[in-house]
């Protein structure tokens, strides 16, 4: 078994915006290193906490759960938070219904996510091609489908 990787870094962005962002996997191995980083982030009570997950693979319950912490924690002390979560990541937040719960979660649109850079592209394309593999793997028989550009 390997062992799970999150990377995580906490910045102060002028005007009291503090941004969480996170690369990797949130899981029962890397939940409490995400749990440090968000209360770390809360130390200098922002007026904005932006959390970007659109690195992140994966988030299991543990993960969801510091979320939803971490947004009764913001309406507590009147502090808005923005999550930009990746397609996986919103699958997620949508099936269980965490997005509901913790409010401020963006769409790529919302997000203003230009497809025309190729990284952001490739990224996409990468995300997609995971989602329909997990989907291929719940409908075996359905034909899956090939990402294209």
């Amino acid at each position: 078994m390997t062992q799970r990787q999150l990377f995580v870094d906490v910045n102060q962005e002028g005007d009291g915006v503090v941004v969480v962002t996170c690369r990797g996997e949130i899981d029962l191995s890397t939940v409490q290193q995400f749990r440090s980083a968000m209360a770390s982030a809360m130390t200098v009570q922002p007026g904005l906490l932006r959390v970007d997950l659109k690195r992140v693979g994966f988030i299991d319950s543990g993960g969801l759960a510091c979320l939803v912490d971490a947004a009764d924690a913001c309406r507590r002390r009147h502090t808005v938070m923005q999550v930009l979560p990746s397609v996986n990541v919103r699958r997620l937040f949508e099936l269980t219904g965490v997005d509901i719960v913790i409010g401020g979660v963006m769409t790529p649109r919302e997000r203003g996510v230009a497809f025309t850079e190729p990284d952001a592209l490739d990224q996409y394309a990468e995300t997609l091609t995971e989602a329909a593999v997990l989907a291929h793997k719940h409908h075996p028989t359905d034909e899956m489908p090939s990402p294209t550009r």
